[in-house]
């Protein structure tokens, strides 16, 4: 149903309330004072706003062109001051809700295309990949191309961003990509995506660097450990083996037919082999311990 609402406050999330028929009633992107015509369904918390009969004067333009749609602002339409206020509003209540009475100072305001640090959602949309915000209340991508509240080494790059990264999709339907502006430049962390040989050398040929978590970098330090020992076991036993005795070599003739070697030769020549390997281990630990006591 369509009714006439009078705005009295803003909620904790930027909303507008109202008193409504059933209750109050949450109008997003109203301003409080406003004479507003809604969209309400009974027994619902939250109406759609149709027209501002009689908007505030603190009423201004959104600097975003996708304000409304993205769920990232929610009140680019209040002016500044009035915005700072409520902000200090805020956290006046919440510090009043636990019992606390304290001086809070005034809000100090962070200025547009400043902000280093954002989580984007990349994903397939019936439209080809998507590279945004959610929208609000909901779970569809804006494709973006400019946020005016970044800063402008990643409004920038947004672009290519979203070129060079969609084919690290594969047959994964979304995935969630954590843009930081460093000293180095950008830092790119994308999360729900299998990571594989071939998707980090197409990012490679895009002059990206690609930075594996730290998990993977101690798991593959590890690999190289064992990879490294059993390397070293190998050359010791093959150099073992080299070293034994021609006598061991012994070949039994007769029924066994000529070049076969023996039983107990065999026996022999595995009992030295295990020995040279323990002799030569035993060692190389006590060379390690007189370096270790040494340093």
């Amino acid at each position: 149903m369509e009714l006439e609402v009078r705005i009295e406050r803003l909620g904790a999330q930027g909303d507008g309330l109202a008193q409504g028929p059933d209750g109050p009633l949450f109008v997003p992107f109203t301003l409080p004072g406003e004479l507003v015509k809604v969209a309400a369904e009974p027994g619902e918390p939250r109406a759609e706003a149709l027209a501002i009969l009689e908007p505030s004067p603190e009423r201004v333009a959104p600097v975003c062109q996708y304000f409304g749609t993205c769920g990232g602002c929610a009140l680019q339409h209040i002016e500044a001051r009035a915005y700072l206020a409520w902000k200090r509003e805020q956290v006046i209540a919440a510090l009043a809700s636990r019992g606390l009475e304290v001086p809070v100072g005034e809000v100090r305001a962070v200025p547009l295309a400043s902000r280093r640090r954002a989580a984007f959602t990349l994903g397939r949309t019936a439209r080809g990949v998507a590279f945004g915000y959610r929208a609000a209340r909901s779970h569809a991508i804006v494709d973006i191309a400019a946020c005016p509240v970044l800063n402008s080494s990643i409004v920038g790059r947004l672009p290519k961003l979203k070129s060079l990264l969609a084919p690290l999709l594969g047959g994964k339907r979304e995935a969630r990509v954590t843009v930081t502006e460093a000293d180095q430049g950008l830092d790119v962390a994308v999360e729900g995506i299998r990571p594989s040989a071939g998707l980090f050398r197409q990012v490679g040929r895009h002059g990206c660097k690609n930075r594996s978590p730290p998990h993977h970098d101690r798991r593959r330090e590890r690999h190289s450990r064992r990879r490294a020992f059993g390397d070293a076991f190998r050359r010791a036993s093959a150099a073992a083996a080299r070293s034994l005795p021609a006598s061991f070599a012994r070949v039994r003739r007769g029924a066994g037919g000529a070049g076969q070697i023996g039983r107990g030769a065999r026996q022999a020549r595995g009992r030295s082999v295990r020995r040279h390997r323990y002799l030569h281990l035993r060692a190389r630990g006590k060379r390690r311990g007189r370096r270790l006591r040494a340093g």
